[in-house]
């Protein structure tokens, strides 16, 4: 998901009556495309974004809703609302087909390209094909979190980013997600592994491993709250976050969390709200 700048492919499209320039996802270069050629991105601009749609509409939406769905993402954690330090743009398409066509994926990706240790530019490609709630939250997860470790010079662990990111739905989206989860990391590779070792794992894995992640920010933002979750996410020790005496000990109350978590939503016993995530 990270890239230096000179990774990146860049292309022109004309769109109406100003010239914006739309990039694509590293490594992928577009296929000559005479109907591509002729295709009209919608253009707006916000505090944060730079908003490129095809379908205005979508455009309008974005241009009318992005700072905010921005500002809940980072605030239901408990994370302060902040300035993006560098522009994050944002390309929008109806369709996976023509997702496909334009930047080689089927499904919405983020990326942030940094400059040395500073963020250079950000971008968030996503298929706008389901409810908003579904489309968008998510792929900001990358863009708030990124910012929010450069602003505060901080590391956010990574269980948190794609556990946060798998929250970021609607409930039944999530409860789908859950039901269907299994087990594949014990708690040490949980807590420590990296965006690069996640990027090298197969599908199957990157689902546990999402799962988990999802399971371990409810334990603490639900059981243990906001204070201990924050704590947490930049240090993944639960001995000196919470007070277990040891990481056995630890693991032995997550791992009965995860099992009775998917045995009440397959039971229909969990309730929307103890999956949602709101500001305190």
């Amino acid at each position: 998901m990270l890239r230096q700048i000179s990774c990146l492919i860049l292309c022109l499209f004309l769109c109406g009556s100003v010239s914006a320039q739309v990039f694509t996802p590293s490594s992928y270069q577009p296929p000559a495309n005479e109907d591509l050629k002729n295709l009209v991105w919608n253009k707006w601009n916000t505090n944060n974004f730079t908003i490129l749609s095809i379908d205005q509409a979508q455009g309008e939406y974005l241009f009318n809703n992005l700072e905010a769905i921005k500002t809940w993402s980072l605030t239901r954690w408990g994370m302060s609302d902040l300035k993006y330090s560098a522009e994050c743009r944002v390309f929008c398409v109806p369709n996976k087909n023509l997702m496909k066509k334009l930047f080689g994926r089927e499904t919405s990706v983020s990326e942030v390209i940094y400059d040395g240790n500073k963020i250079k530019i950000s971008a968030v490609w996503f298929v706008f094909d389901e409810e908003p709630i579904d489309s968008i939250p998510s792929q900001l997860v990358l863009v708030n979190l990124k910012e929010t470790e450069q602003a505060y010079n901080k590391k956010i662990s990574f269980w948190f980013y794609r556990g946060s990111l798998f929250l970021n739905h609607s409930s039944g989206s999530i409860k789908k997600a859950l039901a269907n989860g299994t087990m594949g990391f014990d708690q040490k590779s949980l807590l420590l592994l990296t965006e690069e070792q996640f990027s090298a794992l197969d599908q199957d894995k990157k689902n546990q491993f999402d799962f988990q992640a999802a399971c371990l920010c409810l334990l603490f933002r639900k059981e243990y709250g906001e204070k201990n979750l924050l704590n947490f996410i930049f240090n993944s020790d639960p001995k000196t976050t919470v007070g277990f005496k040891t990481d056995e000990e630890f693991n032995l109350t997550y791992m009965r969390f995860c099992g009775n978590l998917v045995a009440d939503i397959k039971n229909n016993k969990t309730p929307d709200n103890y999956l949602i995530i709101n500001k305190k």
